[in-house]
């Protein structure tokens, strides 16, 4: 358990470890943005029944209905990632090496049902149901690791409105900005009561509240962890 070792090379494992799961769920947060996006650009008649044009004839029209990507059930997309860092001698040719291996897998839909009702949802619902699913994943990672996976997020979400503003100073700021933050409009009442949480969290950090003492049982900061703070250079002998 990383909070229970005091070691630091230990702990240098961990916040790497936290790092890496925080880079693969910027991908996959931004990846749920720009369907909901792509969705929003498409017209409600075309996203059931869409028309295409026969290119011998133009007066000829053609018609298919939109046909949904099933997986088997239990199919998954997995993603694996090697990180090697010279531990000392570096840049000599006698040198150690440190290595860690992260996979991670996402579960494939199995049911055209859940792409049709997605469709009908607004796009702030939409988003905030991805958000949930993705939190709590990083949840079980982190709680996994010693670490208390809930606060540390509600941290994160308190914390993004105040660090990045409306636009982030740079790439990976731009990325967390986008992770961590949350839809404007009212959370419905019908919604899950974990949305409600995560608001909530949302909103004290845009109200200026101070973040690291209203979520105490995180001693550090997702954002800065994957902005570099609590990295240490690497020394060469």
């Amino acid at each position: 358990m990383c909070a229970n070792n005091n070691s630091h090379s230990r702990q240098q494992e961990c916040y790497i470890q936290l790092l890496v799961l925080v880079i693969f769920s910027i991908g996959y947060c931004l990846t749920w943005e720009l369907a909901a996006n792509d969705l929003d650009s498409v017209s409600p008649v075309n996203r059931t029944n869409p028309v295409y044009l026969d290119e011998t004839s133009s007066a000829k029209v053609l018609s298919r209905r939109k046909r949904f990507v099933v997986f088997p059930l239990g199919s998954s997309f997995s993603v694996a990632a090697c990180m090697t860092v010279g531990v000392y001698g570096n840049p000599n040719y006698q040198m150690f090496s440190w290595a860690m291996n992260w996979g991670i897998a996402y579960n494939l839909p199995n049911q055209t049902i859940s792409f049709q009702s997605e469709m009908m949802e607004p796009k702030p619902m939409a988003q905030r149901r991805h958000r949930r699913d993705l939190y709590h994943k990083l949840e079980v990672a982190m709680n996994d690791m010693g670490y208390k996976g809930r606060e540390c997020v509600l941290r994160a979400l308190c914390e993004s409105s105040q660090y990045f503003g409306k636009k982030g100073s740079n790439m990976v700021a731009e990325m967390l900005r986008t992770l961590f933050s949350f839809p404007k409009s009212k959370v419905l009442s019908f919604e899950h009561s974990d949305n409600r949480i995560y608001d909530e969290a949302h909103r004290k950090g845009r109200n200026k509240v101070m973040c690291q003492s209203l979520y105490p049982a995180c001693g550090f900061s997702l954002l800065e962890l994957a902005l570099g703070k609590y990295s240490s250079p690497v020394s060469f002998m």
